[in-house]
């Protein structure tokens, strides 16, 4: 949800800082569904992970970009 709120900040303003954020989010959160794929099945991760990005992102977009 971090990086989706990076993705617009980077496409207002192209900069290092807005794009190290953007790449530091994806790659958290590309690290937490490879250590849930682990322990749980690929297809339950994903849905986990999908869903919670898509959820959060959606609220996050309501409550700050209203």
């Amino acid at each position: 949800m971090f990086s989706v709120a990076m993705m617009n900040n980077l496409h207002r303003a192209l900069n290092w800082k807005s794009l190290a954020l953007f790449v530091i989010g994806f790659g958290t959160s590309f690290t937490f569904l490879s250590y849930a794929i682990e322990t749980l099945p690929m297809g339950t991760a994903y849905g986990i992970w999908t869903g919670t990005g898509a959820s959060g992102g959606a609220l996050f977009g309501m409550i700050l970009y209203e």
